[in-house]
């Protein structure tokens, strides 16, 4: 077998002319992990939570969205949902891969936007595998994505290798698999 070969492009996820929405899986074949869909709560992302944390106020009931999946716009940098404003990813000088509150476009000093690049993985699978994956920029030698334990079991919080990240008891992922939606609902109202 050839040595894993990795492709990156710096182009969105996808290059739509209106927006493409997916969800994402976790990608680490023969890894547990492996295609576990990714789910916001709390202000991070995680693998293993059955459902993603949502909001919809009661004047919007009962016309808000089900819920029922963690829904992205174009890339991982934009979180498909119909508060005004909308909710964007970015992540912090640890690692932590996290979106604003509702209503809010508030991104701590010293975090990540953007990094988010296309990455295709050959000599795994019978086919390429496309992902998401992260790279800041310049930081040679940095990023990639890791899913790392949580206190509740089987329960993983997503991270960002940046150079400031130092877990070490963290699986690390080829990326993050765009699993494609075929509906143009809003993913929730608001994740929270």
């Amino acid at each position: 077998m050839h040595p894993t070969t990795i492709l990156l492009s710096a182009l969105t996820l996808l290059t739509p002319t209106t927006a493409t929405l997916f969800t994402l899986l976790a990608s680490q074949p023969g890894n547990p992990l492996n295609g576990k869909p990714i789910n916001a709560a709390g202000g991070s992302f995680y693998i293993g939570l059955p459902l993603p944390s949502t909001y919809c106020p009661p004047e919007n009931k009962p016309n808000c969205p089900t819920g029922f999946a963690t829904v992205f716009a174009n890339t991982p940098d934009t979180l498909w949902v119909e508060v005004p404003g909308g909710q964007s990813t970015y992540i912090l000088p640890t690692g932590e891969i996290r979106y604003a509150a509702a209503h809010s476009t508030f991104v701590p000093p010293g975090a990540y936007q953007g990094g988010w690049l296309n990455v295709t993985v050959f000599d795994l699978e019978p086919q390429p595998i496309k992902l998401a994956g992260w790279f800041p920029w310049p930081a040679p030698g940095q990023g990639g994505i890791t899913a790392c334990p949580t206190p509740s079991e089987g329960v993983y919080l997503i991270n960002a290798k940046t150079p400031g990240f130092t877990r070490t008891d963290c699986v690390d992922l080829l990326g993050l698999k765009p699993a494609m939606q075929v509906e143009g609902e809003f993913g929730a109202w608001s994740y929270t």
